[in-house]
């Protein structure tokens, strides 16, 4: 079976979408696949080695060349309209991944956006399975008897062997107390961690370490806000693979206050318990899911409710590293490549519709 799995964004471009890219195309070579990689990201990178085919273009008329040629669209993101039409046109099977809790629908009340996703969720019901990284998210497809998998995200196997180099290594005095990894953005509740940490020195009379990796948008505004404060902050800027998973080996807990910006299931928190790191997260349904028991939560958009959170999570940091040992197996690339195995098998013995 040829297939093609289409990422808007990849490498050099990086965050959690680009990553799980390259996973998912590894692992369906391990499974014995033919597999190309379709992105818009036009950028060359000398960083990566692939042993797939990556096409980068923007043209329509290229990709649907491609896809003329292939068995199997994997459309990772979640629903792209003029993909999922032309797979219906040449009766090509197709599956979203959805990358977001909000899976098919997008935001908004006009009728503009009402009636994108009402096309949206068409698209949805013709896929041959839709795919969720939570079950959250798969309870909120809404389809009418539609096929649906649960995959949560795994960790890549380069960054599992990285993992055990580090957990095999002796244990060391934590540079950080608190990490936030990820693209710098209001939504993603940056400011809503640097306040935080603020009450917990004013009201808990609590100094903490606090580190920011990642790059974006609103970085500058976040260095104006705690320049002249008197709290300890590192910014470590773009990480490669090593040195993410060493940010999340020295910090005691990562925070994952995300407010307005909706999670799927981050990448950042399957790698940060890959390590043994236990989580803060939001009350985000699908983040609540997938930390298990390895972490806390608080009310999202609550600076005091996440400052009084992260006290308890300091306390109890012990008991949270001894349950993260406990989950950690089901972010494994093995795990991951079950999942897909029995999703094409079943797939390949199904007719198009």
């Amino acid at each position: 079976m040829k297939i093609i799995v289409y990422s808007k964004a990849f490498f050099p471009s990086l965050g959690g979408l680009e990553r799980n890219s390259y996973t998912l195309c590894n692992t369906l070579l391990d499974l014995g696949y033919e597999v190309s990689l379709i992105t818009e990201t036009l950028e060359e990178t000398d960083s990566y080695s692939f042993q797939f085919k990556v096409i980068r273009t923007t043209n329509l008329f290229e990709i649907f060349r491609v896809l003329y040629k292939s068995d199997f669209l994997i459309i990772n993101g979640g629903i792209s309209a003029p993909l999922c039409l032309m797979s219906w046109f040449l009766s090509k099977k197709y599956a979203p991944l959805y990358v977001s809790s909000n899976v098919y629908r997008r935001e908004g009340n006009t009728i503009k956006t009402k009636i994108n996703n009402w096309i949206r969720k068409g698209l949805a019901e013709k896929a041959a399975v839709n795919i969720c990284l939570t079950h959250y998210a798969a309870n909120q497809l809404s389809l009418n008897n539609k096929e649906v998998r649960v995959i949560y995200n795994p960790i890549d196997n380069d960054l599992l062997a990285i993992a055990k180099g580090i957990k095999e290594q002796e244990a060391k005095i934590k540079r950080y107390d608190l990490l936030f990894a990820g693209r710098i953005i209001k939504g993603k509740g940056v400011f809503l961690l640097a306040e935080a940490v603020e009450i917990l020195k004013d009201k808990y009379n609590l100094d903490v370490k606090l580190a920011y990796a990642g790059e974006g948008p609103d970085l500058e505004d976040l260095r104006k806000t705690l320049a002249g404060k008197n709290i300890s902050v590192a910014f470590l800027g773009v990480l490669d693979k090593k040195e993410l998973l060493d940010a999340y080996s020295d910090s005691k807990l990562l925070v994952v206050p995300s407010t307005s910006h909706i999670e799927g299931n981050p990448l950042v928190i399957t790698e940060a318990l890959t390590v043994g790191t236990p989580v803060i997260v939001s009350d985000q349904p699908a983040m609540v899911e997938i930390i298990q028991s390895a972490g806390l939560v608080f009310q999202s958009g609550d600076a005091g409710d996440l400052a009084k959170v992260i006290t308890e999570g300091l306390k109890q940091l012990l008991q949270l590293e001894e349950k993260v040992e406990e989950i950690s197996s089901v972010f494994s690339p093995v795990w991951y490549k079950q999942r897909f195995e029995s999703l094409l098998n079943d797939i390949s013995n199904t007719p198009f519709k």
